[in-house]
């Protein structure tokens, strides 16, 4: 995970969660819980399960049974709460790589960039543990990998049983965040783009998204 659109809810971009009770280290909600709530925010729901959760809580909305297109949309999936969203904010992203085809949307899955990735993704994508990534990302940074059969070497190496597959990592990148601030006199503007460069047609990167800059 797009100009940001949280189509679930009664208002297309509406980002306001509803009110969450406080939560302590016993009621947290394990991060297997979160995953699957997640996952079932995403999915189809054939017997209308999920939607029944979200649409007995006020204001009622269903879940969008699609790719999330921003992660300030997890503020609305069941389980998540601004302190979860912070915390996992560095490590996650989401993008809209959908397409309208004739046959439907489809979406692509976009790879981890093994080269810029931080040791917790890493360890997430191929099954190491963060101290196997931690040393990984270390020998990485002084020389980083040209391709993927050197990368899963040394991921095999460490870790028999780990592996990053083909389709969920590359050496190299094609999403880019690029901020531009303005300032005239007394007024200043700013704004964040998402630059996809996947498009082999054109030598310049398209603008997936535009947002005004944070303060």
């Amino acid at each position: 995970m797009r100009g940001f659109a949280v189509r679930s809810g009664n208002t297309i971009g509406d980002r306001r969660a509803p009110p969450r009770s406080p939560r302590t280290p016993d009621t947290a909600p394990s991060p297997a819980r979160l995953a699957t709530a997640a996952a079932d925010w995403i999915k189809d729901d054939q017997n209308g399960l999920t939607d029944l959760q979200y649409l007995a809580l006020d204001p009622p909305y269903t879940a969008p049974r699609r790719p999330i297109l921003d992660i300030a949309e997890l503020a609305r999936v069941k389980g998540f709460d601004a302190d979860i969203i912070r915390t996992i904010a560095p490590y996650v992203t989401a993008i809209d790589t959908s397409a309208v085809a004739p046959t439907g949307v489809t979406t692509k899955l976009t790879p981890v960039n093994i080269n810029t990735a931080s040791a917790e993704v890493l360890a997430a994508v191929t099954g190491l543990s963060l101290n196997q990534a931690q040393i990984i990302v270390k020998q990485r940074d002084s020389t980083p990998y040209r391709d993927l059969g050197a990368f899963n070497t040394a991921v095999k190496a460490a870790s028999p049983n780990a592996t990053c597959p083909n389709a969920a990592c590359d050496v190299q990148s094609n999403y880019f965040l690029a901020t531009i601030r303005v300032k005239s006199g007394r007024i200043e503007a700013g704004y964040t783009v998402l630059l996809d460069r996947s498009q082999t047609k054109t030598p310049w990167p398209s603008i997936k998204w535009r947002k005004e800059a944070a303060d």
